[in-house]
């Protein structure tokens, strides 16, 4: 069971990371992602809300790897610790970006300014 969790945390973080270092180095989102593909972004999509949604896209690809560590040690050791202290925290950034970029695309475009 958690090599089958290890290896669908990689395969998920792997596209999910290179997905967000596209939107950051293109600041747009892709064409696909119109109507209801851009759920739950608003309809301000600003140079910001694309980067912001680019790096919450990176941070929680990087959540995947300490958490593979995890499922391959599962133990109380150091390094386990270590790892879902990192995990936690590339989680939570990803959280906070993506809840800033939901806020900012939902936002008159007039009171931004």
């Amino acid at each position: 069971m958690r090599v089958a969790l290890a290896v669908l945390l990689l395969v998920l973080g792997v596209p999910l990371t290179g997905f967000g270092a596209w939107l950051i180095a293109k600041s747009r989102l892709p064409t696909w992602m119109r109507g209801i593909w851009k759920w739950p972004l608003g309809d301000n999509l600003s140079l910001e809300v694309v980067r912001m949604v680019g790096w919450a896209s990176v941070l929680a690809g990087s959540a995947c790897p300490p958490m593979i560590v995890l499922l391959i040690l599962w133990n109380r050791g150091t390094t386990a610790w270590i790892a879902s202290i990192v995990a936690m925290l590339f989680a939570g950034a990803a959280a906070f970006a993506t809840i800033w970029s939901v806020r900012l695309s939902r936002t008159n475009p007039a009171k931004l300014n």
